[in-house]
Parts: structure tokens; C-alpha cells; sequence
């Protein structure tokens, strides 16, 4: 994790999502801002969702009020699941995003990350609706 003046952000590993890296290939990031925390992307499993919100509590309290989603890349967005069972955050996302997640499509990524992802991306939905 890296900062610059309440900004923070996570720099991911190149290379293919897999077992060894967690699936931890993309950046994803943080402010701080005088009424709380805006996340801007959620990373690619639950658990590496988890491990973003430990560091941000580690740098403050204050709640997590939004989380920006670039895209509907799984890389972006299966971290969503942690940002949506442990905050009250919203998920901002483009409008287009919908059209992802409700197409056949999603489902079968999610299939394919279960697979190459185990035990990292689990049962259920890797991503959350933007509200």
C-alpha cells in the first residue's frame, strides 16, 4: 500500500490470476476525506476485499461511504463481496454495469474464477449490484 497525502492505493501483480497470487492482479485504491472513505475499485476475490479493509483501518476509522467500480472486470469487482457483507458502502458503478451482471455471461466467469481461484473466490456472487 502506498500513500500520497490520504490517497492510497494497492498495486497488483502482473501476470494471470491464479492460485499463488490470489488473484491479485489489479490496482485498486483510496481516500480519505473529511466524511469518510471512498474506495475506487474492490480487487478480484472476497478475501483480497477483506485484506483492503484491514489496511484501511488501519490508517482510520472513519466508514467506508462508496465504492467506485472502474469496470465489471473480475479483477475490479469480486472483492465487492467484502465491501458489501462489512460496510454499508455504496457501489457506484456505470450504468452499463447492470448489463453485465445480468447477463449470461456473469455467470460463467464467476464458474471459470471458482475453478481458478480456489478456495479464493467462493460460492457466491463475486460482484454486488451498484446501488
Amino acid at each position: 500500500m502506498r500513500n500520497q497525502e490520504n490517497i492510497y492505493y494497492f498495486q497488483g501483480q502482473s501476470g494471470v490470476p491464479d492460485k499463488q497470487n490470489e488473484g491479485f492482479t489489479a490496482n485498486a485504491g483510496f481516500v480519505v476525506t473529511t466524511q469518510g472513505v471512498v474506495v475506487f475499485d474492490a480487487l478480484g476475490t472476497p478475501s483480497l476485499g477483506v485484506a483492503m479493509l484491514r489496511e484501511i483501518r488501519k490508517v482510520t476509522d472513519k466508514p467506508v461511504t462508496h465504492v467506485v467500480a472502474s469496470h465489471y472486470h473480475a479483477d475490479h469487482i469480486y472483492g465487492l463481496q467484502a465491501f458489501k457483507e462489512m460496510t454499508d458502502a455504496k457501489v457506484i458503478a456505470q450504468e452499463g454495469a447492470s448489463g453485465y451482471v445480468n447477463s449470461p455471461q456473469a455467470p460463467e466467469r464467476l464458474k471459470q474464477r471458482r475453478q481458478a481461484l480456489a478456495p479464493w473466490v467462493n460460492k457466491k456472487p463475486g460482484w454486488s449490484l451498484p446501488t
